[in-house]
């Protein structure tokens, strides 16, 4: 499932679940900025359909800070690209 861009900012389709913005020890912070947890990128990504820094960028805010966090939420869209190829490949 796409989302739709519009001003940047992303459309939500009404049957998606919210992304998850709960904070824990567990759940590391991406983005220290704007307070972006690991899982809501994770939520962007897979959830969204998010592929690329722009796109988690508009989907959740991650990233649109300071910047210095965007190689650690490219690393988490290479991860669950590979995620979804291996268990695609089973």
């Amino acid at each position: 499932m796409r989302l739709s861009l519009k001003s940047d900012k992303w459309i939500l389709p009404a049957s998606v679940p919210a992304m998850s913005q709960t904070l824990s020890s567990a759940d590391p912070i991406v983005c220290h900025c704007l307070k972006v947890t690991e899982s809501t990128v994770r939520d962007c990504i897979d959830l969204y359909g998010a592929e690329s820094v722009q796109e988690v960028r508009s989907g959740c805010g991650a990233g649109s800070g300071c910047m210095a966090c965007r190689r650690r939420i490219q690393c988490l869209i290479d991860s669950q690209r590979s995620a979804a190829g291996s268990s695609e490949g089973g």
